[in-house]
């Protein structure tokens, strides 16, 4: 059965919020699954109010990929305000039980530095980015990346855009972006605190010109 797409809705963020933990395993920052789950809503929020272009997979009716993606023009930070407060509230949670995220808040920040190093090293003016790209590990190759990743793209070409950026590395399937047309243009090596084998990654500025 082919699958469905459409915009992302409320009822899909529990399904988008397992699927990330799954993809990035959130669970192996924290013992305390409080954390976990407050950890899970910052992230999601934060991509939100960051995004305005969204579109889901859906198999059977259940989420199972998402591409969250920002036109740069048309962005309007006052539109996603509704994320703000739920944001903020999973934060007030966070901090109750500090100590048990120090490795979130630690990943956080590295990722954060990394980011803006690789940015201000291409010093370049982009139009749009991914501001997260997800698919199930479950429905993978399938095709369903591929068809989600480039109804953005189409809709970045009809927008008259020149060029969007991701970020990847290499707790991802970052070749997916190497056999699908995106560029990579910077590359920097970054502390990960997960706790799983190696204490460090790497991280990649992708580029597709439109």
């Amino acid at each position: 059965m082919e699958p469905d797409f459409r915009e992302l809705r409320k009822e899909d963020y529990d399904q988008i919020k397992k699927i990330i933990n799954e993809t990035w395993d959130f669970d192996s920052y924290s013992d305390h699954s409080g954390q976990v789950r407050n950890a899970l809503e910052i992230y999601l929020r934060n991509c939100l109010l960051q995004q305005n272009y969204s579109q889901v997979a859906l198999d059977k009716g259940v989420p199972v990929g998402l591409v969250l993606g920002r036109i740069n023009r048309d962005f309007r930070p006052w539109k996603q305000i509704s994320h703000l407060f739920p944001l903020i509230w999973a934060g007030l949670k966070f901090s109750l039980r500090i100590f048990s995220g120090k490795k979130f808040i630690q990943q956080a920040r590295e990722e954060h530095r990394v980011y803006d190093k690789l940015l201000r090293e291409r010093k370049m003016v982009f139009d749009g980015e991914v501001v997260l790209f997800i698919v199930s590990p479950n429905e993978r190759g399938r095709g369903l990346g591929k068809k989600l990743i480039f109804e953005f793209l189409d809709y970045c070409r009809e927008k008259n855009l020149n060029c969007i950026y991701l970020f990847s590395d290499t707790s991802c399937n970052y070749g997916f972006y190497d056999n699908n047309g995106f560029l990579r243009t910077g590359e920097l090596t970054a502390r990960d605190f997960s706790g799983k084998g190696s204490n460090s990654m790497k991280v990649f500025l992708y580029e597709y010109p439109l």
